[in-house]
């Protein structure tokens, strides 16, 4: 893929330094972020403070290549990346009421007063339903770029022992985002890439079928709202035309990415 964003993986504990090494052996240049300086100069080093089969290899490539380096500045990690995934921890409240989101939030804290130009937060960490529209107003709000550093999510799926497996070939496919600048952004950096494209084509047609799925309802809602069935018809060519032409634009994006 041509042009490819650059990456921060925010957070590098199991699921940040797995999705950092994979990403950086997709091609992809990747800025690892933590506040631990001892887990950065470790994994500078070459070395996991875990054992995740593969994970070895892939980061020692990563550094040996420069694609692949860690550091603790939030500004840094601002600076070069297009693309943010945020990969912290998201333990059990103490009184247990739910997740505590205050390492998500310190790490959000930090990131946005340094984000000056457009970018995409994606967030990989498991959290509560409406966090991360609490999180769009919390960024926009301390970030100089306004709106213009948006959020998605995109939960991870990791089973240990298989990290590195499920990370490059997904078997399902969850992205949540608010606008299309998003999912291209989001899409390609999570899934598309090299071996996870199978998963992605799984995403691509689901993407294509919505057309069929949603075309008939849209009809019937036409047709008694103006009493024009042809108006229904016009419109649900128009989803097929576009959920089509979407389609046709991700499977490319795969095809590029793959030569």
């Amino acid at each position: 893929m041509a042009n490819r964003p650059r990456l921060t993986v925010l957070g590098t504990g199991y699921l940040g330094m797995t999705h950092a090494a994979c990403m950086a052996s997709e091609g992809f240049e990747v800025l690892g972020f933590d506040i631990n300086v001892e887990r950065v100069a470790q994994l500078n080093a070459g070395q996991t403070p875990i054992f995740e089969p593969g994970l070895d290899d892939l980061l020692r490539d990563g550094l040996s290549s420069g694609r692949l380096s860690f550091t603790t500045s939030y500004e840094q990690a601002a600076e070069f990346g297009d693309v943010h995934f945020l990969c912290v921890g998201t333990p059990q409240r103490r009184d247990g009421h739910g997740a505590d989101l205050s390492q998500v939030e310190t790490c959000i804290d930090g990131l946005a007063p340094h984000l000056n130009r457009p970018c995409l937060i994606v967030g990989k960490s498991t959290v509560p339903v409406g966090t991360a529209a609490a999180l769009a107003t919390r960024i926009a709000r301390q970030a100089p770029v306004g709106e213009a550093a948006e959020i998605s999510w995109n939960p991870e799926f990791l089973r240990e022992g298989h990290g590195v497996h499920d990370t490059l070939s997904p078997d399902r496919l969850v992205v949540g985002v608010t606008s299309a600048r998003a999912i291209f952004w989001t899409v390609p950096t999570s899934f598309l890439t090299g071996r996870g494209a199978a998963g992605g084509l799984a995403f691509i047609s689901t993407i294509g079928s919505l057309g069929g799925f949603f075309g008939p309802f849209l009809v019937g809602w036409i047709k008694d709202a103006t009493g024009s069935f042809v108006l229904g018809l016009v419109a649900m060519a128009a989803i097929l035309a576009l959920t089509t032409a979407l389609s046709a634009s991700l499977r490319l994006i795969v095809r590029q990415d793959q030569s």
